[in-house]
């Protein structure tokens, strides 16, 4: 029995505390695209036209950017000495999500669940391990 041929339906993701980094002006970012991208999982759960999810997903795309422009000044007003790493990750992954919003333009049905699984991933794995290590640098003002 192989699972790998199975697509995984996207779930919601609910806040919890262990997702704080201890500064309110990134909880509040990290919040706002939590409750976006649940709103495109409830879209894409619920059969929501394709201009629909073409909306939520540029509204993303503009939320996580305009967040990622913030945490980097935060980084560097703290001086994160991991600034350039996370910086470039910040970058793969709005490459990333052009290229899924490009394929979801092109009418390719299996990029949606794929950007909101990428997504969800993304969001786990970013906040909790990556934007944990600055969190440190955030709070020792």
């Amino acid at each position: 029995m192989s699972g790998h041929n199975e697509r995984k339906s996207p779930v919601a993701i609910e806040w919890r505390d262990s997702l704080s980094v201890n500064s309110k002006v990134i909880d509040e970012q990290h919040k706002s695209i939590l409750n976006t991208l649940n709103n495109l999982v409830h879209s894409l759960n619920t059969g929501s036209n394709h201009d629909i999810i073409a909306e939520i997903i540029n509204e993303l795309i503009d939320q996580i950017t305009r967040h990622f422009i913030t945490e980097e000044e935060f980084m560097k007003a703290y001086g994160y000495p991991s600034l350039e790493e996370h910086t470039a990750r910040h970058k793969e992954f709005i490459d990333k999500m052009i290229e899924y919003n490009t394929l979801f333009k092109d009418n390719a049905i299996g990029a949606v669940n794929g950007v909101v699984l990428f997504l969800e991933h993304w969001f786990e794995a970013h906040v909790l391990m990556e934007d944990m290590d600055y969190a440190s640098y955030l709070t020792s003002d």
